[in-house]
């Protein structure tokens, strides 16, 4: 019995007071205690991210793995929503591994609530892996806590630098203390770039589809869908329903339209367009107010380059669009832009028909 004993300590041992390196993080619902812990080894297996790359995990998937592991932990109710409110990255086993920590906080929708938030926090490796995290009933997980049994078993030989600075007796080694502010910086920039990422994930889309091009002498005009894919009716001003687009031809070569080097000043908009929950509309709209035609970035303009019957298109970007019309004022909100696909261009030497506007609604709900 005794050796059996002595096996079982081991293993709560190893479970409650971690080895050094063991990175953690905890958030609390519903009175239990949802605890990550994510030992050395495991770490150690994860994809290193060298200096000067892209991380092996980006952000964006990082952000959607958290976001399907915490749909399964803890769900939106009646009374509370649960929505991202950090997104951060940080280094692990004094910077060679990597790792993200996305923090969520559930929002009671009564009223105004008072005193600490439920919260869940998760931590995604570099693999894809999210470690589930072990549940506790919230007085048994305080007890262990206060005993000390999620404190290392021995502090580690050199601390892991906070993050307000280097860590004391660095302040004056040149090297270290230079190293210390780039991987400072990295980490802001990346913890800026997912909770971009995670902005456009949660934002309202459209969808754009471009049908074709016609390329004139003196203008781009492009027929296109835009497509509505959420619950509410949105509102479009027709003076902005431009994509935000960028062509490529086969060879990889991008190609643009004339940019406007100027400033282009529109009053309040007094035409809109709606796109019905899940309906589309088309139109036909001129690309650039600059008058030229569709040209190769970055290349000279002599000799001509061929023109292509076909370009490869991708829109992104944000646009404004409207949730509600008054006789008051409208109630204005951002959008992600979203497509992608081949196009057909027509090309012309001649100018473009006089009877073409800046945007035409082709088909749709025209308010």
């Amino acid at each position: 019995m005794g050796p059996l004993i002595g096996v079982w300590i081991a293993v709560l041992g190893n479970h409650l007071w971690p080895e050094p390196g063991t990175e953690q993080a905890v958030g609390w619902a519903n009175n239990l205690v949802y605890h990550v812990q994510v030992r050395p080894a495991v770490l150690r297996g994860t994809p290193a991210w060298p200096d000067g790359r892209d991380p092996p995990l980006s952000p964006l998937k990082a952000m959607l793995l958290a976001d399907a592991k915490r749909e399964k932990l803890v769900q939106d109710s009646a009374e509370d929503k649960w929505e991202m409110d950090r997104a951060a990255l940080y280094p692990a086993l004094g910077g060679d591994r990597w790792y993200y920590e996305f923090t969520y906080y559930a929002h009671f929708q009564g009223a105004a609530a008072s005193g600490p938030r439920p919260s869940l926090s998760l931590i995604v490796l570099m693999d894809g892996t999210v470690p589930d995290p072990v549940v506790w009933k919230r007085a048994d997980w305080m007890r262990a806590m206060e005993a000390g049994a999620f404190r290392p078993r021995s502090p580690p030989p050199r601390a892991v630098a906070p993050k307000a600075g280097p860590p004391p007796g660095l302040a004056d080694a040149g090297g270290e203390a230079r190293l210390w502010e780039a991987a400072r910086h990295l980490l802001d920039r990346w913890a800026a770039r997912a909770e971009l990422y995670y902005r456009i994930a949660v934002a309202p889309k459209l969808v754009y589809g471009l049908d074709k091009l016609a390329v004139y002498r003196d203008g781009v005009w492009a027929e296109f869908s835009v497509t509505n894919p959420g619950p509410d009716r949105t509102y479009l001003a027709t003076h902005w329903v431009v994509p935000p687009v960028s062509f490529r031809d086969r060879s990889g070569r991008e190609w643009a339209a004339p940019k406007f080097d100027g400033c282009v000043l529109f009053g309040p908009p007094d035409a809109f367009v709606a796109v019905p929950a899940g309906g589309t509309v088309r139109f036909r709209s001129r690309l650039s107010i600059a008058r030229g035609p569709l040209e190769p970035v970055g290349l000279a303009k002599r000799p001509a380059p061929a023109r292509p019957a076909e370009l490869a298109y991708v829109v992104a970007g944000w646009r404004t669009a409207y949730a509600r019309l008054t006789d008051r004022g409208q109630a204005r909100s951002s959008v992600f832009a979203v497509g992608s696909g081949q196009v057909a261009v027509k090309w012309s030497d001649k100018a473009a028909p006089k009877a073409w506007g800046l945007t035409t609604l082709v088909s749709g709900d025209g308010d």
